[in-house]
């Protein structure tokens, strides 16, 4: 159980990545004098695997994946190139 709870805790840190990138990129598009949104896009995608490939761990070995809100659509949005 000890290696559920230590992956569900690094799966948090994940989600809690992906919603600050999520946050940064719709500010980016809000406010176009900020920057380019592209330049974190890999950064954003990468987060999005790791929390996949975290959830993948937690359910093989038994466990419960936490789900944040964080997550919610957006493997849906990168797939389709909504971002």
């Amino acid at each position: 159980m000890h290696n559920i709870e230590a992956i569900n805790k690094l799966l948090k840190d994940e989600l809690a990545a992906t919603e600050t990138y999520q946050q940064a990129l719709n500010k980016l598009k809000e406010d176009v004098s900020l920057g380019e949104a592209e330049q974190l896009m890999p950064i954003y995608k990468e987060h999005i695997v790791a929390v996949a490939s975290l959830q993948t761990q937690i359910r093989g070995l038994g466990g419960t994946p936490d789900e944040g809100q964080a997550l919610l659509g957006h493997m849906g949005k990168i797939s389709s190139g909504r971002y």
